[in-house]
């Protein structure tokens, strides 16, 4: 039986707080798997609508959040774990930004229910299309960018010290410009 929105948001308030108990990480596995239907079905659709694009694009499949980036979420957003659109996710990495923005078009022309298209451009370089999209109520996030955005987010998660800072934008200004 799938975990109540209840009991979720009381985990991630565990999670959050460092204070976890007996039975919390195998509610937690119980969460990540509730998506893997709305998953597998998203990414399917995802895979249709990059065939004509074969050779342009390259599609990878995230599996589930992590309970380390899940608590780091929590902490940073302050938001409810049941609320998390990224559970679940795939990335398209594209030659050049005309083609994202045909692959967008072409998810918004799809049967998919999406939620929000946000274009992400922050202040460290971090470049990306997010699409959420749901089935059965289960978001599943599709990130969007070029090969050179996707280097850039590589580069910065790789090198973020153990709280991300590099990667979501709170080390010392000196370091990030240089």
């Amino acid at each position: 039986m799938e975990p109540t929105k209840t009991q979720i948001n009381k985990l991630g308030d565990r999670i959050r707080k460092g204070k976890t108990r007996e039975g919390d990480e195998k509610l937690l596995d119980e969460f990540r798997s509730s998506y893997d239907e709305a998953f597998e079905t998203i990414s399917a659709e995802i895979k249709q609508i990059l065939k004509p694009l074969s050779g342009k694009t390259t599609l990878t499949n995230r599996q589930t959040k992590t309970s380390i980036s899940i608590k780091e979420k929590l902490i940073r957003l302050k938001g409810r774990l049941s609320e998390m659109q990224d559970i679940r996710g795939c990335r398209m990495v594209a030659n050049d930004l005309a083609i994202c923005d045909t692959v967008v078009e072409k998810i918004k022309k799809s049967k998919l229910n999406i939620v929000k298209v946000d274009n992400r451009n922050d202040d460290i370089g971090y470049r990306a299309i997010h699409v959420i999209v749901t089935v059965k109520e289960k978001p599943v996030e599709i990130q969007i960018r070029t090969r050179l955005q996707d280097i850039w987010a590589n580069i910065c998660e790789k090198y973020s010290s153990k709280q991300n800072d590099l990667k979501y934008g709170s080390r010392d200004k000196k370091i990030k410009s240089s």
